[in-house]
């Protein structure tokens, strides 16, 4: 490309070409991720068949998660999701694989500040509380229009940057596609969100997902979100997942917030209630 790139981040598996980088293209710092193999091609065989077809994932080829979250990018966006904005750079033809260039945008990780010794408690749970109320907001819009992919495949905190007032949300190579599985989907999302809370410290734990819990608008669903932790310490992406649900209690991670599910309650959020 005869750019100058700083590498930001690259993916030891596979043929490692899989990267992000962080350049200057006409005077203005933009970030441009390139997609290659991650793992063997065996194992992207395996993930492009059995994963498309059994849970709903797109596709896991290098050309297919560049379309994927180019589309998903400009989804969020047009939904009014903050999101990074898609940029065009015409010398990326040349690149020889799979690129995309997006705005750069400044801040810190979510993860990193909510794990933070030196970030005031007041400040995790205001984030914690916005980012409920928006999931919410987000979740219902993804109902309505029969969206899958208006919900993170892979969610946790690392993938949301603090950008003064803003939490932009980034990494959408993989999508979940089956519009008849939204509402799992959703419950899958917020699970893996209360996971990405900081478990070693229970009573941190317990005061952001209070403040998760009464700031998400529905609360019938995050009911059935605790009770399915407490049950498999996750929410299975697919139903038919369930009778194995003995299998995820042998993961320590699974173990672990199964226990936690079962010493809390739900603090009554103000909003509306799941229907069906």
């Amino acid at each position: 490309m005869g750019m100058q790139a700083e590498v930001l981040a690259m993916s030891k598996r596979g043929d490692g070409s899989h990267r992000v980088l962080k350049m200057e293209y006409q005077g203005k710092p933009v970030v441009v991720k390139c997609y290659g193999l991650k793992g063997s091609r065996l194992q992207a065989l395996s993930r492009q068949f059995g994963s498309r077809l059994l849970l709903g994932k797109s596709t896991y080829t290098a050309r297919g998660r560049s379309a994927t979250e180019r589309a998903v990018l400009e989804l969020w966006r047009r939904e009014g999701f903050a999101a990074p904005r898609v940029l065009a750079i015409p010398e990326l033809a040349g690149a020889g694989q799979p690129c995309l260039a997006m705005e750069f945008v400044p801040g810190e990780l979510m993860s990193k500040l909510i794990r933070s010794a030196d970030e005031p408690l007041a400040r995790k749970k205001d984030l914690v509380a916005r980012f409920a109320e928006t999931a919410g907001l987000r979740h219902a819009r993804a109902l309505e229009m029969r969206e899958p992919g208006l919900i993170f495949k892979h969610p946790t905190f690392s993938h949301i940057i603090v950008s003064g007032e803003r939490l932009v949300h980034f990494d959408f190579e993989q999508a979940l596609t089956h519009t008849s599985g939204i509402e799992r989907y959703i419950r899958h999302e917020i699970a893996g969100f209360l996971h990405a809370l900081p478990r070693a410290d229970q009573a941190l734990f317990f005061e952001l997902f209070t403040a998760f819990s009464m700031s998400y608008p529905d609360r019938q669903r995050l009911d059935l979100v605790i009770r399915e932790l407490q049950r498999f310490g996750t929410v299975p992406l697919a139903l038919w997942l369930e009778p194995f649900g003995w299998l995820f209690l042998r993961f320590k991670r699974y173990e672990k917030m199964a226990r936690l599910a079962r010493s809390f309650a739900v603090a009554p959020p103000a909003g509306t209630t799941t229907q069906g």
